[in-house]
């Protein structure tokens, strides 16, 4: 009843002389409510429009397509539209009313017009104002539709199209200073339709980083980097953190070449600004210098170069791997090792001009030291064994093979600890059973910075014969564990010596009840213990 009712005033409404649609309520059932609203929108009946889209959704089945009747029943009517509200009715409205304004003799004011569309369209949150700038930049409208996109809440609809807007300014403006041969005049008359190209770049860079979308961050700088030259565009987006870190993530990634462009031209052309003072500095170079220095840009393409080096370095050490028909010659291997210290120099210098990166220059500079004495080593020793290794791993290599004075050398130049050289030295030659070597050392030693009994584990791991593990165990200062060390070799007579001189009487009765009486062993201990008890007496 209610649904009739409505469709009853809806006809009482279009049979109105200054509309002048006389329909019946058989034809309204044969073309919807919704197609009517389409059609009244057509003759530009826009408050009835609005007035009858507002019903739809109160009558039962308005917003439902009408069905043909007979054989085709079930089939739907090829020209009901879809479901019209309010909100359509409005944005059909509001561009109409652009399209009226802009077609019209005398131009209507960019911000009279937006106040007036705003405030119809203030009362339907729905409503998106980027398709109507859209519309006002298709009439010619460009200021209106930057007002009309300050409305936009959605910055997926808002970003794209004041990149559209910036980047067609752009290409505007230089085909007409191209073909007029004005270029200042031609750029006054584009400031005076809309506002500058860089300020709607940078609105929507801004607007694309306060959304926190990276995808449409990513877009605005793609879309700056096409439009601009490098320097204009570094300008632009040195001065925001976020949009700058993306786009050096993604050079890291995808273009290093492009990159090491820009961070050159940053740490050299921030320095000699900086380097003529304040007063002849530029407000953009400024606020560019300010916001990426030259000394972090001196670091981040420090540390891609160093990248670079380290990838050559892998190639060169894969290359000596391979077999000898394939590898380098030993003068391109010791060119090849040459270059790369001399990068590795370099690197360090670039951390240097940074104070928070000392580290970092210091340690590559330590690694360029290294190099360049790996490469003395394979010089000199005939072997290609050493580049690319650790330090560590280089005075494993070089005590490995006998060449102890040169492993010395690298302790010294690099500052490794005692306790540290002896530890590497010890283990290395107990795994290559250099027993004698071992023994050597600890008789250049006069005392041991890590003891002596990482020198007789280092044995017993690998399996030292007896007479070389006595020799250490003979080391030890009198002790029980030296007493227990010399009965595990078998040699009862130098435990119960040690026993003696520390008077441990369990100690030596336990070492003498362990021997074989009669035996030689045990009438040496016999002995020892006269002594012993002679002592005490």
């Amino acid at each position: 009843m209610y649904g009739t009712a409505c469709r009853l005033r809806v006809l009482n409404a279009v049979r109105d002389a200054r509309v002048g649609l006389p329909l019946t309520m058989s034809q309204l059932e044969a073309l919807s409510l919704p197609v009517l609203v389409a059609r009244l929108m057509s003759y530009r009946q826009w408050l009835l429009a609005y007035r009858i889209a507002g019903v739809l959704r109160n009558v039962p089945g308005a917003q439902q397509p009408p069905q043909r009747q007979g054989a085709g029943a079930h089939t739907a009517v090829s020209h009901a539209g879809p479901p019209m509200g309010q909100d359509q009715v409005l944005m059909q409205w509001a561009c109409a009313k652009i399209s009226a304004a802009s077609s019209s003799g005398s131009q209507v004011d960019d911000a009279q017009l937006k106040d007036a569309i705003v405030a119809k369209l203030k009362g339907c949150p729905n409503v998106r104002y980027a398709p109507l700038a859209a519309h006002a930049l298709s009439v010619g409208r460009r200021r209106l539709a930057l007002r009309l996109l300050d409305e936009e809440r959605s910055p997926a609809q808002q970003v794209p199209l004041l990149l559209s807007l910036a980047v067609g300014s752009t290409g505007a403006r230089a085909g007409a200073a191209g073909s007029s041969g004005r270029p200042g005049l031609d750029a006054r008359v584009a400031d005076e339709e809309g506002d500058s190209s860089d300020e709607v770049l940078q609105r929507a860079l801004r607007k694309a980083i306060e959304s926190g979308d990276t995808d449409l961050v990513y877009l605005v700088l793609f879309g700056l980097y096409r439009a601009r030259s490098l320097p204009e565009f570094w300008s632009l987006v040195a001065v925001r953190a976020l949009a700058r870190n993306l786009f050096i993530k993604y050079c890291k990634a995808k273009e290093p070449e492009l990159l090491e462009t820009i961070l050159t031209s940053a740490a050299t052309t921030s320095s000699s600004v900086a380097g003529a003072g304040m007063a002849q500095m530029s407000a953009v170079a400024a606020a560019v210098a300010a916001s990426y220095p030259p000394a972090v840009a001196a670091a981040e393409l420090a540390g891609l170069h160093f990248r670079v080096a380290l990838r050559e370095e892998v190639r060169m050490c894969e290359q000596a791997a391979v077999g000898a028909g394939s590898a380098m010659s030993p003068a391109q291997a010791e060119a090849a090792a040459t270059r790369l210290t001399v990068e590795l120099a370099d690197v360090a210098h670039k951390y240097g001009q940074s104070r928070d990166c000392a580290f970092q220059s210091k340690a590559v500079s330590e690694m360029a030291a290294l190099r360049r004495e790996q490469a003395r080593l394979e010089r000199e020793t005939g072997q290609h064994l050493f580049y690319g290794l650790s330090l560590v791993e280089t005075v494993r290599t070089a005590i490995r093979l006998g060449h102890h004075r040169a492993a010395a050398a690298l302790k010294k130049q690099f500052a490794l600890s005692d306790r540290r050289f002896t530890w590497i030295k010890v283990r290395t030659l107990a795994e290559a059973r250099d027993w004698e070597s071992l023994e050597g050392f600890a008789t250049e030693l006069r005392r041991s910075s890590i003891g002596w009994e990482p020198f007789i584990e280092a044995a017993k791991k690998w399996q030292a014969p007896s007479e070389y593990r006595a020799r250490l165990v003979a080391r030890l200062p009198d002790s029980p564990a030296k007493a227990e060390e010399f009965s595990a070799l078998g040699l009862a007579r130098e435990a119960a010596e040690v026993a003696a001189r520390i008077k441990d009487t369990d100690l030596f009765a336990r070492i003498q009840s362990a021997v074989a009486a009669g035996s030689p062993a045990a009438l040496a201990i016999a002995q020892i213990k006269e002594r012993f008890q002679f002592r005490t007496a």
